[in-house]
């Protein structure tokens, strides 16, 4: 009920984007990826490339081969309140990503594809903090829920630092660690991003590096994980708007 009405208020407020938006703009990009981790748990030990679109309609909805699709309204410049739909697959690299290094699917690929709905705000003061709380509900595989609050802020220009901590029920936690998992606080990132707006055709550059823990020894020795909770990620993401 909460997300519906939430959904309304969304499309009310924005009645008067559609008359003054361009209808859609396009942003093409290129990521590099020294490995894939998903809230902490390392799903594929090898570099992949993946190249491609994103779109945003009447600055309204958002899809994306990466992000899902979504409803987002910006209030006051320092608010956004997002309502969206993805997917997730931890099985091998596909679609347009391109493979650079040798990996086979293990234990670390056993979860089942699966849906889940998210509801997210994002709060920026200024240049210097920028807050985003999201919460995740499944729909399909096992129905958990799993909470994300990520800060970060800008140490000096186009260098930002932040961390990232997730919660989630014994369903979730079940789910992404193992069948030995357990709620509560599940993993933390501590990153850091340096963006370079200075590539040809107005593009932008953002270079990342990420180091993730998993928490709780049930979770650390879970079957989809076996003590290999710390890891660490280096990325590189090129995008060009138009």
């Amino acid at each position: 009920m909460i997300i519906k009405i939430l959904l309304l208020i969304v499309l009310i407020n924005s009645v008067n984007t559609f008359a003054e938006d361009s209808w859609v703009d396009i942003t093409a990009g290129a990521f590099y990826r020294q490995r894939s981790v998903y809230r902490g748990a390392l799903i594929w030990d090898a570099p992949t490339l993946a190249i491609g679109p994103s779109f945003k309609f009447f600055n309204f909805i958002s899809f994306g081969a990466g992000g899902g699709l979504s409803f987002y309204k910006r209030f006051a410049e320092r608010h956004k309140v997002s309502l969206g739909l993805r997917a997730y697959d931890d099985n091998g690299p596909n679609g347009p990503v391109i493979e650079l290094g040798d990996e086979e699917e293990d234990y670390k690929n056993l979860r089942g594809s699966t849906f889940e709905t998210y509801l997210q705000y994002d709060f920026k003061y200024g240049r210097y903090v920028n807050t985003v709380l999201t919460y995740y509900k499944d729909i399909k595989r096992h129905k958990g829920n799993f909470t994300n609050l990520k800060i970060s802020t800008a140490v000096i220009p186009f260098f930002n630092i932040g961390a990232s901590f997730g919660v989630g029920d014994a369903r979730h936690n079940r789910y992404l660690y193992g069948p030995e998992g357990t709620s509560g606080l599940g993993y933390y990132d501590l990153f850091s991003t340096l963006f370079l707006p200075f590539l040809p055709w107005k593009g932008r550059l953002l270079i990342t590096y990420t180091t993730s823990k998993i928490t709780q020894t049930e979770n650390q020795q879970a079957d989809y994980i076996r003590g290999q909770d710390r890891n660490n990620n280096f990325s590189v993401g090129a995008l060009w708007s138009f």
